[in-house]
């Protein structure tokens, strides 16, 4: 398609240049963002493309800030979960009262873990999501590249 692309563009054909990207058929993003460039094509305002572009990269680093902050504020979280119920259980412990203690012990370990696994999963959400934008991104700047070429 980029070829198809880039001939059309060549030759100010920008109608059927725009109609080949609409035939694109790719992941959610790039047939997006292929669309939104057909109709900048259509619009006869190329320049605006490589503004398209960032655009497109920037609501990828939102995406991505998702799962980032469930990384790094799960295990926060988990930590909390564990200091908090630890001043009870110690109260528990000063008072003799081992029922207490051992319940306010487990709410800490289990939100402990609880907090530990959240921030696993976001973390591997996050490296997969941004192999997978890394991709998206280097197919929407070849077609850039093809659109630009024909500038």
């Amino acid at each position: 398609i980029g070829r198809n692309v880039q001939e059309n563009v060549n030759n100010s054909s920008h109608d059927n240049a725009a109609s080949h990207l609409l035939k694109l058929d790719q992941n959610q993003l790039v047939t997006s963002f292929a669309h939104d460039a057909a109709e900048h094509l259509k619009k006869n305002t190329l320049s605006s493309i490589d503004w398209l572009s960032e655009e497109y990269e920037v609501r990828m680093t939102k995406r991505l800030e998702q799962t980032k902050i469930l990384s790094t504020v799960a295990p926060m979280l988990g930590l909390m979960g564990t200091l908090i119920p630890l001043g009870p259980a110690l109260i528990g412990l000063a008072q003799g009262d081992i029922l207490q203690l051992a319940n306010n012990l487990m709410i800490a370990f289990a939100t402990t873990v609880l907090g530990l696994f959240a921030g696993i999963v976001g973390y591997v959400l996050t490296l997969i999501r941004k192999r997978w934008y890394w991709q998206d991104m280097a197919d929407i700047d070849y077609l850039v590249d093809s659109l630009e070429t024909g500038q």
